[in-house]
């Protein structure tokens, strides 16, 4: 699965939602994000691994060797903006995995006190 396949694919999981009837429903939630929680790090050194290359590639070829900095950063932008788009993406989806995580873990948490306070009424 390339960089896109997997972000698009994390993007669909994120937007599915935990049927918070069923305890189950929502504790497989919270492995299905702990395992893209995982894939959003690997995309995320990989899209910067990517993005690296395409700097050094464009920092020798001669027609870029004589711009000053300044220029070269924003010709850079131009030209790797795919890159910095998926890193950007990458590194936003595995935030907002992290704020799922702990929203399924608050949950949890209060079905199982919802169970414990249920077991004596």
């Amino acid at each position: 699965m390339n960089i896109s396949e997997s972000l698009k694919s994390i993007r669909q999981e994120l937007d599915t939602p935990a049927d918070v009837s069923d305890p189950d429903g929502v504790a497989s939630k919270l492995v299905r994000l702990s395992s893209l929680e995982g894939l959003s790090v690997e995309l995320i050194a990989e899209t910067n691994k990517e993005y690296n290359v395409k700097l050094a590639n464009l920092m020798v070829m001669p027609q870029y060797k004589s711009l000053s900095a300044t220029d070269k950063k924003l010709v850079f932008a131009g030209v790797a903006a795919n890159e910095i788009y998926n890193m950007q993406l990458a590194e936003g989806y595995n935030k907002e995995i992290h704020y799922q995580i702990e929203g399924v873990r608050s949950l949890i948490s209060k079905l199982k006190e919802e169970m414990k306070n249920s077991k004596f009424i």
